[in-house]
């Protein structure tokens, strides 16, 4: 219920001022104290977790039917970034792997048979 006196911040008592709303208290410092010094802010740290290996058919096969048309389009830039990453080099069985994950969940998306 709105108070009909009160429609316009002009007509507000003084210590409903817009100022006097938003401003943050003042913090008490002693006389002597001189200059108060601003909070400390404590930020949390993050947990670390230990790192796993994951292979990029695992990758792979967490595709959405878009991202998984995309990463087939450029497979080979694809599979040269993650050697880069890894310092480790795909066989062709493991391409293979990835490109049939790919291809299969497109099929899916298509409604055929992987």
């Amino acid at each position: 219920m709105e108070h009909p006196e009160y429609t316009e911040p002009e007509q507000w008592p003084p210590q409903w001022s817009a100022r006097s709303l938003f401003r943050r208290p003042r913090r008490y410092t002693p006389p002597a104290a001189g200059r108060p010094r601003p909070p400390r802010v404590r930020r949390r740290r993050r947990k670390l977790s230990p790192w796993t290996t994951v292979s990029l058919t695992e990758v792979a096969a967490h595709l959405t039917p878009r991202q998984a048309v995309v990463w087939l389009l450029n497979l080979e830039a694809m599979i040269c970034l993650y050697e880069s990453i890894t310092g480790r080099a795909l066989a062709r069985a493991e391409r293979a792997q990835v490109e049939q994950t790919i291809r299969a969940i497109i099929a899916r998306r298509d409604g055929a048979a992987p």
